[in-house]
């Protein structure tokens, strides 16, 4: 069964977060990723979208969805009214489906009760098909044993750690 607290609230997989990937991986992707965003190892933790705030890293625990769909009284954006037509979700989902993701179709899924199921699902595609290794969303080639994942470039620039909003 799939860690169930990488269910996220919009539709992306949290199981191939750099931060996420980072903490349980280790090593050289930990110090790559401790020196592209300036924090120590130590503070370089999450345990995905659906985990308690306290495991979540700062731009999860400020997420601009979570604090929409709270003050909707809707559990994730396919619950809401506006979710079709969100300028906000269509940024969202503009930027993830360039680095293979399907925000809607996950969030559909997940707001359907079919969580667990694409959280397979996901758990397989965001793998190496050659060694298994787990991958994260900005991976081009595997970083176990080098395979080719993705067509073209993808760029790693992971967001700043974001502070709460006022």
């Amino acid at each position: 069964m799939a860690d169930p607290r990488l269910l996220s609230r919009c539709g992306i997989y949290c199981g191939a977060c750099y931060v996420y990937r980072a903490e349980r991986d280790g090593g050289t992707l930990l110090d790559e990723l401790s020196a592209k965003i300036g924090v120590s190892r130590d503070e370089i933790k999450c345990n995905g979208c659906s985990g308690p705030v306290g495991e979540q890293w700062p731009n999860c625990q400020n997420c601009h969805f979570k604090t929409c769909q709270s003050g909707k009284g809707v559990e994730n954006c396919a619950q809401c009214s506006d979710f079709e037509t969100c300028p906000d979700y269509k940024r969202a989902i503009d930027f993830t489906t360039y680095r293979g993701e399907d925000m809607r179709e996950g969030v559909s899924r997940i707001g359907a009760g079919d969580g667990e199921a694409w959280l397979a699902e996901q758990g397989k595609l965001w793998s190496c098909p050659a060694c298994g290794q787990p991958l994260m969303w900005y991976d081009n080639n595997c970083r176990r044993c080098g395979e080719k994942v993705k067509q073209g470039p993808v760029m790693w620039t992971p967001a700043p750690r974001s502070e709460p909003r006022p």
